[in-house]
């Protein structure tokens, strides 16, 4: 489950570090809050739903929410949660309930609201209904820096995402998906997705996405082409503004040499993307849970 919530993002698990600092500081309850909402437990059996984006790339409006989701994947959309070791920090002091109980929430904002005001009206309700309260720490975490190989030199696999190709939002769509092809018409999705081939190499899409998002992309990526065992944030050092589409295919093995069958993750990030990964330990501010409980009844 943990996997799907992080790409829709990650895998692995996270290991302690000293902190930096451990400033406990409440996080105070935002004032901008729903006109209306409802929230109660969905009817057994029911599937994840949303009329609205709960994660993946994109700004957008709505002056309406009705899903159908976990708790956690609620409280990762409302903090912006994508990378992996914070999704992890949170993820492991959870209860059991919040990663597989579904809640169906019904939200009304006063007017058509931006992704940013979603957020903070669903962290208003989060806090209202569930009771949840966090706090922030400043810790030393592993960390993938991504950085181009040579300045100003891309890969052959790294474009500049067209301004007039759209993609498709899907929160519901698994992140690793059946082998597309051109006959089929399988959709280019917003984001990243992942499909197997048939000599067992693996395929990595992302599509419209910042560096920044990028880094986390690949960052979790990396864990599964067998390059760490631990989940690690991903940092943009590349200086790229915009918004690009990537193209990798490597063999998943934890082996830092070229096997036959293809391309270690690394060196065909290198290779295709012209992009490197560097490991390091940085200061990073994570969001800790302090409490969180079932909401009661409407």
């Amino acid at each position: 489950m943990f996997v799907g919530l992080l790409a829709a993002t990650q895998s692995g698990l996270a290991q302690s570090h000293p902190q930096v600092s451990a400033q406990h500081e409440t996080v105070a309850e935002n004032t901008k809050s729903f006109e209306v909402a409802s929230v109660r437990p969905s009817p057994p059996g029911t599937p994840f739903g949303s009329n609205y984006p709960l994660s993946g790339p994109g700004d957008w409006k709505s002056d309406y929410l009705r899903a159908d989701a976990i708790f956690t994947v609620y409280m990762f959309f409302a903090y912006d949660i994508t990378d992996p070791v914070q999704g992890r920090a949170v993820w492991d002091k959870l209860p059991d309930w919040a990663k597989v109980d579904f809640f169906h929430i019904e939200a009304r904002p006063e007017e058509v609201s931006t992704r940013d005001q979603m957020r903070l009206m669903m962290q208003s309700l989060l806090a209202d209904r569930f009771k949840l309260r966090i706090h922030r720490e400043t810790q030393v975490r592993e960390a993938f820096l991504l950085t181009l190989k040579k300045t100003g030199e891309f890969g052959p696999q790294l474009r500049a995402h067209p301004a007039d190709q759209q993609c498709v939002t899907d929160p519901s769509r698994p992140p690793v998906i059946p082998k597309p092809s051109a006959e089929d018409g399988a959709p280019r999705y917003c984001g990243m997705v992942e499909w197997y081939l048939d000599n067992g190499q693996q395929h990595i899409q992302i599509v419209d996405a910042t560096m920044p998002e990028i880094a986390n992309y690949l960052s979790s990526a990396s864990i599964r082409g067998g390059a760490v065992h631990s989940p690690h944030a991903g940092t943009d050092a590349t200086g790229l503004n915009g918004r690009y589409d990537l193209d990798l295919q490597f063999t998943p093995i934890p082996d830092t040499s070229e096997p036959v069958g293809g391309p270690t993750f690394m060196a065909a990030l290198q290779k295709q993307a012209g992009l490197t990964l560097v490991e390091q330990k940085i200061p990073m501010q994570l969001i800790v849970l302090d409490h969180v409980e079932r909401p009661a009844p409407n």
